[in-house]
């Protein structure tokens, strides 16, 4: 049941990935069905695992001391819910947002759904290495959503 604890870190950020796909890039409509099922469907999914007891997977070890764990208790499952949740309608006014026309729209939502599985990460961080991983991988997965304009100011 542990494993499980992946799941709402990955299906996102492998759901992003598909996005950038050259096959997706000029289908408009169905990219925006297509990330509104991930975004609801793992925030369905954080809602049903936050039903169970506490969950830790200690995914792999570097050291003893640092590796990389997730643990979902009380704290993590208020931020898990709460970030998934909201995640909803962000994206429907991320749909407005990116009109149509933007040809660069399949970059956006690919890492605007990965950055939605790496926050999940960061809510279920155990320790401070694996906090300080997803921390990093949110700031470089966001670079693209503000340079999404491409203008100087952007930059």
């Amino acid at each position: 049941m542990n494993a499980w604890i992946l799941f709402p870190i990955f299906f996102p950020m492998l759901a992003g990935a598909v996005l950038l796909l050259p096959m997706l890039r000029e289908k408009y409509i169905l990219r925006r069905y297509y990330v509104a099922a991930v975004v609801i469907a793992n925030a369905a999914v954080v809602l049903v695992l936050t039903r169970f007891e506490d969950m830790g997977l200690r995914a792999f070890e570097i050291t003893p001391v640092i590796s990389l764990y997730l643990r979902m208790d009380e704290l993590a499952r208020f931020f898990l819910i709460f970030a998934a949740l909201l995640w909803v309608p962000i994206t429907f006014y991320a749909f407005d947002y990116i009109r149509p026309e933007d040809r660069k729209g399949s970059r956006y939502f690919a890492f605007f759904l990965m950055t939605y599985g790496v926050i999940l990460g960061v809510s279920l961080a155990g320790n401070f290495f694996t906090l300080y991983l997803f921390y990093e991988l949110a700031t470089l997965l966001t670079y693209p959503l503000v340079i999404h304009t491409g203008t100087p100011a952007a930059y």
